[in-house]
Parts: C-alpha cells; sequence; structure tokens
C-alpha cells in the first residue's frame, strides 16, 4: 500500500530555508541537490513510512504519534494520520535546539 506524502506549510517553509541558506553560501548546485534529496527522502516515505522511529523529545512528555527519518544533519518529522496519508511537519537540522523548535510547533 502506498501512502500519499503531504507536506506542511511549515514543511515547505524549512525546506525553502535549508534551500536559500545554502545558495547564500555560495552553492546554489549543492543547494539545489539537497533540496531535492530531501525531497526524495520524504517521498520515499510512501512505501514505509513505519520504518521512522518515534521522536525522542516528544516520546518523553508522552506524545509518540510523530515519527522522524535522519537525512544527513536533517531530520524529517512526520505523522502517519489514520487515512493513510502522511504528513511532513518539520524538516529541521539536527544541529539545532531541536526541542525548543519542537516545543513551538508542535504543542501549539
Amino acid at each position: 500500500m502506498t501512502h500519499p506524502v503531504y507536506f506542511t506549510g511549515e514543511a515547505e517553509k524549512d525546506l525553502m530555508e535549508i534551500y536559500g541558506d545554502i545558495r547564500d553560501s555560495g552553492c546554489p548546485m549543492t543547494a539545489r541537490s539537497l533540496l531535492k534529496q530531501i525531497r526524495q527522502a520524504c517521498d520515499r516515505l510512501s512505501e514505509t513510512p513505519q520504518r521512522g522511529r518515534t521522536v525522542p523529545e516528544l516520546n518523553r512528555i508522552g506524545i509518540s504519534d510523530y515519527r522522524e527519518i535522519i537525512f544527513k544533519v536533517y531530520r524529517i518529522i512526520y505523522e502517519i494520520e489514520p487515512s493513510h496519508r502522511v504528513t511532513i511537519h518539520c524538516i529541521l537540522d539536527g544541529r539545532r535546539d531541536v526541542q525548543t523548535v519542537l516545543a513551538q510547533r508542535m504543542l501549539r
């Protein structure tokens, strides 16, 4: 069974910020390539959405509905909805303070 993959507005914004940061550092081709690779990693969730682990920062406070996969230094956080749709909620640089970002976004 394939699962449709949907990006929230926040996830799309994350992608554009990643792209812009790398492009602005003087590497536009690298930025385009990375953007494509991240999208492909997300698209592969349509086949195997259960492969991701629960998000440790959320799991510690009893929230286990979200999963994540790691791509390079990026954490792709998503949810498998009852309709079997995979919703990508955020794509975060794992070197950042992810717990604070998650608290701002996921616990609203």
